[in-house]
């Protein structure tokens, strides 16, 4: 149990302290241009590739600070289920929201990065392809932490 600073407000405080914009117009930026410039894009869209490439840039200290800690966290379940590996990570919250943010995790830690899914729920697609976040799947996370450390009644 150790908690980690980051989050979206430090990532964006630290893109806007970078470009010297306001923080709402850095949010706006990252939600058009997605934060992994190693995706494929057309060449029509080279602009976008730049700034999403700019925008990772920026971030990758921190996302580096945030992949030891993960990495701690593989080692340490790797020592406690006698080598087994973890198969999946599971984000949520606002960076989860970020256009290809699970990817770019994914890429940095070498294990399978996804959002969590819904059970009992057929998922569904929005008008670009993507299955939208729903806010049940993070309530899900919580309760399901929240079991494991004994913190609810099993009854």
């Amino acid at each position: 149990d150790q908690e980690v600073a980051f989050g979206e407000d430090i990532l964006l405080q630290q893109i806007a302290e970078s470009l010297q914009m306001e923080t709402l117009a850095v949010q706006d930026m990252v939600f058009r241009h997605g934060v992994n410039p190693s995706l494929r894009l057309d060449s029509s869209e080279n602009k976008n590739k730049e700034i999403s490439a700019t925008l990772t840039q920026i971030i990758m200290p921190e996302l580096r600070r945030l992949v030891d800690e993960v990495n701690r966290v593989l080692v340490y379940g790797a020592s406690e289920t006698r080598g087994k590996p973890v198969s999946d990570i599971y984000v949520m919250g606002s960076i989860a929201r970020w256009p290809h943010a699970a990817k770019l995790l994914e890429e940095l830690v070498n294990v399978n990065v996804a959002h969590i899914p819904i059970p009992l729920k057929q998922p569904s697609t929005n008008a670009s392809g993507t299955t939208p976040i729903n806010s049940e799947a993070t309530e899900l996370a919580v309760a399901m932490g929240l079991s494991l450390r004994g913190l609810v009644d099993h009854a």
